[in-house]
């Protein structure tokens, strides 16, 4: 069975493909036909394009790191070595996360500062607005705004 459906990140229209095995096995475990399609009416609206799951699962990656290293920053660090292999994590990840923003937003270069984690490592509560405010820079420079 396949269901037109347009991503649920980018819009774009795209083919759901639910092979007829998993419709026939779903209609034998399932109660009734009702509960099938109410199972299919929550699962299909989720539906992303692989180029959407691609980045949302290698952003949360990358976003699980920073926010454990930033944690780390939260809790206290005592020792400069610490400190040092925190701020080395903060780099190799954000740039990370630079290259996955801009591979997904088609930018030709992701541009990552030094800044990126002077902000974490001064203001580790805000880790999650600052990565929120570097992805929408990378959307308005994908649009021209910036």
């Amino acid at each position: 069975m396949k269901l037109p459906r347009p991503c649920k990140v980018c819009q774009r229209p795209m083919q759901l493909e639910v092979w007829d095995d998993v419709v026939a096995e779903c209609e034998k475990n399932i109660v009734t036909k009702r509960d099938f399609l109410g199972w299919m009416n929550r699962l299909v609206p989720m539906a992303t394009c692989n180029r959407c799951f691609d980045m949302i699962a290698g952003k949360k990656a990358v976003m699980d790191r920073i926010y454990e290293a930033a944690g780390k920053l939260i809790a206290g660090v005592e020792s400069k070595e610490e400190r040092a292999g925190i701020r080395l994590t903060l780099e190799r990840e954000t740039k990370r996360f630079s290259q996955i923003m801009a591979h997904y937003f088609q930018l030709e270069n992701a541009f990552w500062d030094v800044e990126f984690v002077e902000q974490i490592v001064e203001q580790p509560m805000k880790v999650k607005t600052i990565l929120s405010s570097y992805e929408q820079l990378l959307r308005r420079q994908m649009k021209g705004v910036v």
